[in-house]
């Protein structure tokens, strides 16, 4: 296969760590300990990545246009330091962003690229029933694909909605 003859689409599915949200919901459990003067103690918390799935279509050479969807959820267990009651948040995330990816270097099994995503962030919280909206975005600069001419595996490392460090399959047609 010819560099001309480079699928045009690519659907991905990956996970990724370390995700925008889960740094927010780690600072904000440990700034709600200290607002609350100590009274109210963050437990635990567990965050479980987020999954995402993406299609890409080649506008050029180098360039591809697209959207990304993320789905993530999230538990705290909080403790009232008075009582010992405990109250748990549940939160999970829905993510769909627009996104473009700059290919770097491509060869027939290894490429390099840079992708940017932005978008909004759809958060429902379990236990007061809320649904907040926030801006989204993934900033990936160093992305890398290895494997076949149709199926390849993926590995990025970047910070956001989607996570530091990603980890995936792609399908390309």
């Amino acid at each position: 296969a010819g560099m001309n003859d480079i699928p045009k689409n690519e659907i991905s599915l990956s996970y990724g760590t370390l995700t925008l949200l889960q740094f927010e919901s780690g600072l904000s459990g440990i700034l709600g300990t200290g607002f609350s003067g100590g009274l109210l103690i963050l437990e635990s918390i567990s965050g479980y990545g987020a999954i995402n799935l993406s299609y890409l279509r080649s506008v050029n050479g180098w360039l591809a246009l697209g959207a990304d969807f993320s789905a993530e959820f999230l538990s705290m267990t909080f403790k009232a330091k008075e009582t010992g009651n405990k109250r748990e948040s549940k939160t999970a995330a829905f993510t769909p962003m627009a996104t473009a990816k700059a290919n770097w270097l491509r060869r027939e099994h290894f490429g390099m690229y840079s992708r940017l995503s932005a978008g909004a962030m759809f958060m429902h919280e379990k236990v007061d029933n809320n649904v907040l909206t926030s801006f989204a975005f993934q900033a990936s600069p160093v992305g890398m694909e290895f494997g076949g001419f149709s199926f390849r595996g993926f590995v990025e490392l970047g910070f956001g909605s989607q996570g530091c460090i990603l980890g995936g399959v792609k399908y390309r047609f």
